[in-house]
């Protein structure tokens, strides 16, 4: 039974690559795929999918980001990771797919489709379906972002450009509640989000504010109203090192 799941990933990520190549736009640049996932080191089920996550990472062109809730704080334990602005970027997610489930660890493949986050199998399937999305070229200019946005549609509707930054892996010896005694590896930790309310969306090119206290890059997303599907996705690693629309 191993075996054959062992040929089943490597069945799926093989097609994942095949759709990568073929899936590249005109001009040779591909589609990013976003994937997140909300999790919390407070729930018990969510160690396997953090564990997922940075699997994910290593796909060609995922940008995987972990937004830690806080609603499990209350549980012996609080995440040291965790932010009020995730819990509300999660609520809104689930509101945007007309959906009361709050839960982790969940994880969302471009603002469309979501899962239980430890579904390693289901991860690599929908990463392989997954509808293209634009990419947004980023480069650093001194403490700011450039980003160059693709060209919208004149009917796109309510949209959000989103700036996130977020840390390199963080390695959590957790001393209480219910993983107490877990060491965890958080990929990409979220440390803020960042709604850009004063964007003109017939902007071409935006310039966002940066922070030095990143460790691990940033990413711009456009996606319908606060937290539905992504339309567009770019990241830059390193405060400006490089620039890659994924891992």
């Amino acid at each position: 039974m191993k075996s054959f799941k062992l040929v089943l990933i490597i069945s799926l990520f093989l097609n994942f690559i095949i759709s990568f190549i073929s899936n590249a736009s005109a001009d040779d640049t591909p589609s990013p795929i976003v994937v997140e996932l909300f999790t919390s080191q407070s729930c018990s089920s969510c160690p396997s999918a953090d564990k997922v996550l940075g699997e994910l990472k290593d796909i060609p062109n995922v940008i995987a980001l972990g937004y830690h809730v806080t609603y499990w704080n209350h549980l012996d334990w609080k995440d040291t990771l965790s932010l009020e602005s995730c819990t509300r970027l999660q609520n809104d997610f689930n509101t945007s797919i007309d959906s009361n489930r709050v839960y982790t660890p969940q994880m969302v493949i471009n603002g469309a489709e979501e899962f239980i986050g430890s579904n390693k199998r289901k991860a690599l399937s929908s990463i392989q379906n997954a509808q293209p999305i634009m990419p947004i070229s980023l480069h650093q200019n001194a403490d700011s972002i450039v980003a160059e946005l693709p060209i919208l549609k004149e009917n796109s509707g309510s949209l959000s450009l989103i700036l996130i930054g977020y840390d390199t892996i963080k390695t959590q010896n957790i001393l209480d509640g219910e993983n107490s005694g877990e060491v965890v590896a958080y990929t990409n930790p979220v440390r803020f989000i960042d709604y850009q309310d004063n964007w003109n969306k017939k902007s071409k090119t935006v310039m966002l504010k940066t922070t030095s206290n990143i460790t691990g890059g940033y990413v711009v997303l456009i996606r319908e109203g606060r937290a539905g599907k992504i339309i567009a996705a770019g990241r830059l690693i390193g405060k400006g090192l490089s620039t890659s629309h994924g891992k």
